[in-house]
């Protein structure tokens, strides 16, 4: 069925009330161990615990999928814990489900979830994302996990979560992943009204606390512009796939801690 309000689709998990979990791969754990042989300081992503079940079917009518976090949580402790071992920084667990109306029994699910999983991460830190719009009612059960780092859709979609940060602020603990580069769409940002936001966002989490992202995983847009060549030249300029969107976060980065003259420069080059 369709991923949330896109057009990517996913394998809906069908579960039952008995339901047992277990460690079935150690893909993460192997890409890791590659990617830092090759001297690349990756991050391992996994998809929530809560999001997981959320988006879950049972098979027994009436049942709750989030029934089956005690059995769950378990397993990603034990990933947790592998890539925590294995060099891992950050782990990020996405939580998209967040961003649709959650009950408070839903949003004690997520809490009770992440003082779990923030017992299993050694040394390593993490970071809970959200996507495809606003946290809403969940922002500030997000806020107050025990975790590193919470991540926002920042872009027009999600510009909402600015509200959240400027009423309920921000804990000076944790850091922001703020998500001003859309993700989902394949045309070029403005670096300059990006730049304003951020610089908005600056008045409540400091620069060394703030981290330049993507809205959301960049599958939704095609690899490179560059690799277009039936494309009217005209429109190339306006384009943006995922290899132009990741030097956007790197532009807005270095705006961010050298100066707006970044932006400036990169608008000139174009």
């Amino acid at each position: 069925t369709k991923w949330f309000d896109t057009n990517y689709h996913y394998l809906v998990p069908e579960l039952s009330p008995d339901q047992s979990f277990r460690v079935s791969t150690t893909k993460p754990i192997t890409e890791l161990a590659e990617a830092r042989a090759l001297g690349v300081p990756a991050k391992p992503v996994l998809i929530g615990p809560v999001t997981y079940l959320l988006l879950a079917r049972m098979h027994e009518s009436g049942a709750s999928p989030l029934s089956l976090l005690e059995s769950l949580l378990p397993v990603y402790a034990e990933v947790i814990e592998a890539l925590a071992a294995g060099g891992a920084e950050w782990i990020q667990l996405d939580e998209p489900a967040l961003v649709l109306d959650r009950t408070p029994a839903e949003l004690s699910s997520v809490s009770r979830a992440y003082t779990a999983l923030n017992e299993a991460k050694g040394t390593a830190r993490l970071l809970v994302q959200t996507a495809y719009g606003h946290a809403g009612e969940s922002y500030q059960t997000l806020t107050a996990l025990p975790v590193d780092g919470i991540g926002l859709d920042l872009s027009e979609r999600g510009r909402a979560n600015l509200n959240s940060i400027d009423k309920y602020g921000f804990p000076a603990d944790k850091w922001l992943a703020a998500g001003i580069v859309d993700g989902r769409n394949v045309w070029t940002n403005d670096l300059t009204g990006s730049l304003e936001i951020l610089r908005r966002v600056q008045e409540i989490v400091p620069a060394e606390r703030l981290m330049i992202s993507t809205s959301c995983s960049l599958l939704h847009v095609p690899y490179d512009v560059r690799m277009e060549n039936e494309l009217p030249a005209a429109i190339i300029p306006w384009l943006a796939f995922a290899e132009q969107k990741l030097d956007e976060v790197v532009t807005l980065t270095r705006a961010v801690n050298e100066g707006e003259d970044i932006v400036s420069e990169r608008l000139a080059e174009n």
